[in-house]
């Protein structure tokens, strides 16, 4: 690697500084990528907010984080890497801070965004700092402890936001990022070095403009469209939208210095650790979502018991990212990444067996098997988008990556939860068959929007028992199509991963 690509090694003394600067940046971001699901009915009491609302809480986080991934990244090449990572720093702890102190669903949303688009710089920048610090067995170990914050990150998320939302109040998993946050941006001034590429592209604006509407249109189409209907001129205009703009951006990234380098996708292990991150975002984002929902509206369970109930398989997911770090360098990057889907369509398929009345505990075999291939697949990802660029494009890979990511838990909340509320709106119709028409078709829809403690308030007092039981039905039966879908998702990402395994460009020295 070129000496202009990489920190001198005089600098050595800062080097576990940046490791751990990075790791716990990252780890913020994760955290906060989780965190929120255990406070949603907390937030959904305080603001009285619909089931789309909530998803818009957890989706504004994930469009900004990918839509300014990319942008984030050429421009921390072009600008220094250090400097996007401090201003990342500080605007996403603002960002936390505004949204604990957020009065309305509205903002909450709005201040979420703001989080997301600090998350954006801070997620974009980190591999890429470590990617030009590091190279062969260094490389490696960087990445091990980047993999155990990110594993550590998605273990303490549902937990931390259970206990800190029972103890405190949901405002409280915001404000745990402002020390951290003031402390990294103090430290990072002090021992981090500044990196830069000084042959870097120029600032593809146009391309990030239109990946941005591509994304906005598409992830709005997929969330309203049960609320609006799917063939309402909004949610049609979307999806419209969502194909001009996205065809648009193939097309300008085809022009000489793209924000995003499409022919990396030629490389058999950036297109496996793209693709994977895509189907692990689309699987892993619906599924907590809807298991912490029925968890607490469902079997009735305090914010604090539901992230402890799926504290197996988020710890199980730091374990899996540890070895992940280790089998990735050793490993055919599509071989980790294929067989983690794999066991994350069987974690989810074995969370089937769930019921009213069987307990939480028959979710542990399907909570293992789920963690185990959502925490190796991160490190696995991490190697295969660093290994298969050229050191002046590690930013560009890094970020195309996660923008996958980012853009696959967007879709899945946005179409899996359109499986959910459909699922939920017959389901509670059915039981709900003796009541009449008008009285169901109110109860049914508020149980699929605004969830259990609604659809009880539609219900007359003679009727709320049989109400109580009827929507825990439906939002059983509506966990276990995002479950089925799910599992299916991700066992179609894996097959196709292996299927064009052996296609593309031959590997690179990583």
């Amino acid at each position: 690697m070129a000496a202009s690509q990489r920190t001198n090694r005089s600098t050595a003394p800062s080097w576990g500084w940046t490791v751990t600067l990075v790791s716990v940046a990252t780890f913020m971001v994760i955290l906060d990528l989780t965190v929120v699901n255990v406070a949603l009915p907390e937030i959904q009491k305080s603001f009285h907010s619909r089931l789309t609302d909530l998803e818009w809480v957890v989706n504004t986080y994930a469009l900004l984080v990918a839509g300014l991934l990319l942008l984030a990244g050429s421009t921390a090449d072009r600008v220094g890497r250090r400097l996007v990572f401090l201003v990342g720093m500080v605007v996403f702890t603002i960002g936390s801070l505004l949204s604990a102190l957020a009065s309305s669903t509205i903002l909450l949303i709005a201040f979420r965004g703001l989080q997301g688009a600090g998350a954006a710089l801070l997620f974009a920048t980190a591999l890429g700092i470590l990617g030009n610090l590091f190279s062969g067995q260094e490389r490696a170990r960087a990445l091990g402890v980047w993999g155990v914050a990110v594993g550590a990150g998605l273990a303490c998320g549902p937990l931390v936001g259970g206990l800190l939302t029972q103890v405190f109040g949901w405002p409280a998993i915001f404000l745990v990022n402002l020390p951290i946050g003031v402390a990294v941006t103090v430290l990072t001034l002090w021992q981090m070095p500044e990196s830069k590429d000084p042959k870097a592209r120029r600032i593809d604006k146009l391309g990030a403009v239109t990946l941005a509407v591509a994304l906005v249109a598409l992830i709005y189409a997929l969330v309203e469209g049960n609320t609006l209907g799917w063939d309402s001129p909004p949610v049609l205009g979307g999806f419209l939208l969502a194909v001009v703009a996205g065809t648009a951006f193939i097309g300008v990234e085809r022009r000489p210095e793209p924000m995003a380098d499409l022919s990396l996708l030629r490389d058999a292990r950036f297109r496996a650790a793209s693709v994977g991150v895509f189907g692990q975002g689309l699987v892993i984002g619906a599924m907590l979502f809807y298991l912490i929902r029925f968890l607490q509206q469902g079997l009735g369970d305090s914010p604090l018991s539901a992230g402890l109930e799926v504290l197996p398989m988020t710890v199980t997911a730091m374990g899996a990212a540890i070895v992940g770090a280790r089998l990735a360098p050793r490993m055919r990057i599509e071989l980790v990444i294929s067989g983690s889907l794999l066991l994350m369509a069987g974690g989810a398929a074995l969370m089937l067996l769930i019921g009213l009345c069987n307990g939480w505990y028959w979710l542990l075999p399907g909570l293992v098997f789920a963690g185990m291939g959502w925490g190796a697949i991160n490190p696995a990802s991490a190697h295969g988008a660093l290994a298969s660029a050229p050191p002046n494009q590690t930013g560009m890979a890094s970020g195309f990556v996660n923008t996958a990511r980012q853009v696959g838990i967007a879709a899945g909340l946005g179409g899996l939860g359109a499986f959910f509320e459909m699922q939920v709106r017959i389901t509670s119709l059915a039981g709900l068959a003796s009541l009449p028409l008008a009285a169901r078709t109110k109860i049914s829809l508020a149980a699929a929007q605004s969830g259990l403690p609604q659809a009880l308030l539609e219900a007359s007092s003679s009727d709320r028992h049989r109400v109580a039981l009827a929507v825990r039905s439906a939002l059983l039966s509506g966990l276990h199509a995002v479950l089925l879908a799910a599992a299916v998702g991700a066992l179609v990402v894996a097959v196709l991963i292996l299927a064009t395994a052996r296609q593309g460009g031959q590997p690179q020295a990583g």
